[in-house]
């Protein structure tokens, strides 16, 4: 619990600096919006989110950014996630964290399951994840990050969620780990690019020397690309590589978590790789529209499967909350075997 407040009294002291130092610039932008839903599992949810931008005394390119989004339901639970990011010469300081306490769905390990597998749980904790790189040529850049969360998992019949056999993560935990990050970045806007990309690899290891409860290793490489066409008219590419070995909890197993159209705690295994495409055009003044699909999939120590590939794919509708910064408000409506499923965020999906 005290853990817990100490992380709170964190966040809170990140957002107030932040705000407080965007009203204190001229160059600055505040973009609000709604969150409203309902599922069967929480009930209806109500909350808001936030994308701030400044540029300290006018400097023009990148803008440091904080993301928020927050939210409750008729359940009583909670989600928060708060993602400043501030650039200074050739530094580059980020800082997500989260907290939540939510319903989630456990369907087992693979790419294989069915919806009657699925079994839910509750989750409670937060998430702390400081990074800091330097440009060491270009727009190359080279840094290090330090990873801890904590998790409660309850709400769950042992032999009918996991199975006979324990599995790590069934009675939560805390893990921490560290380790190298490479990214080159040369977009030409951080909200919605329209050429250039980012590349972004980092490695891990998680340990009890840095506070883990866990002993894993973590290998991340997502690519983006971004192809402009004609007057406004957008391609974007992305392919995402997981791999977790260890002594893994089961809920930081990689997962398809941006592959829209799938349920993304349905899959998840020590592998996990997704392949997505957008094409992004405009419709009138700040609307704009998008077609994407996209395949992906999980597996562990056997080889991967093409048949266990799962196709997604849909469009969805674009409105700028802020047309300099290319700030949108998204409403996708993604497809897959799975059904259908409606998503409304803030920002583009990658």
């Amino acid at each position: 619990m005290r853990k817990n407040q100490r992380l709170f009294r964190l966040f809170a002291l990140v957002f107030l600096g932040f705000v407080v130092s965007v009203r204190a610039e001229n160059d600055t932008a505040i973009t609000w919006f709604p969150v409203v839903f309902y599922t069967p599992e929480t009930g209806a949810g109500l909350g808001a989110g936030v994308v701030g931008t400044k540029r300290p005394n006018g400097r023009l390119g990148i803008p440091d950014t904080l993301s928020f989004v927050s939210f409750v339901t008729a359940q009583n639970q909670f989600f928060f996630l708060a993602v400043p990011e501030v650039y200074r010469g050739p530094w580059k300081f980020e800082m997500p964290m989260s907290y939540l306490n939510h319903p989630d769905d456990f369907y087992g390990v693979g790419a294989v399951n069915s919806e009657k597998d699925k079994d839910p749980y509750s989750a409670q904790g937060n998430a702390l994840k400081p990074s800091v790189s330097h440009t060491v040529w270009k727009n190359l850049r080279a840094g290090v990050f330090f990873d801890t969360g904590w998790k409660k998992i309850s709400d769950f019949n042992e032999d009918q969620h996991f199975g006979p056999s324990p599995i790590p993560g069934e009675e939560g935990g805390r893990t921490s780990g560290a380790g190298p990050t490479l990214e080159w970045d040369d977009r030409d806007n951080l909200f919605s690019p329209s050429k250039g990309g980012v590349y972004h690899l980092e490695v891990g290891r998680y340990r009890p020397g840095l506070g883990s409860d866990y002993r894993y290793n973590t290998f991340v490489l997502d690519t983006r690309r971004y192809v402009s066409f004609f007057p406004s008219k957008v391609l974007a590419f992305q392919a995402v590589f997981e791999r977790r070995t260890g002594d893994v909890p089961f809920y930081e197993w990689p997962r398809l978590e941006n592959l829209r159209g799938i349920i993304e705690n349905r899959y998840r295994d020590e592998n996990s790789l997704l392949i997505q495409t957008e094409y992004r055009f405009p419709l009138k003044k700040r609307l704009s529209g998008v077609a994407f699909g996209g395949a992906g999939s999980v597996w562990g120590k056997s080889p991967w499967r093409f048949q266990d590939v799962k196709p997604a794919g849909g469009g969805g509708l674009r409105y700028a909350l802020n047309e300099r910064e290319k700030i949108n408000l998204r409403v996708d409506l993604g497809f897959s075997a799975d059904g259908a499923n409606v998503y409304v965020r803030m920002l583009e999906s990658f």
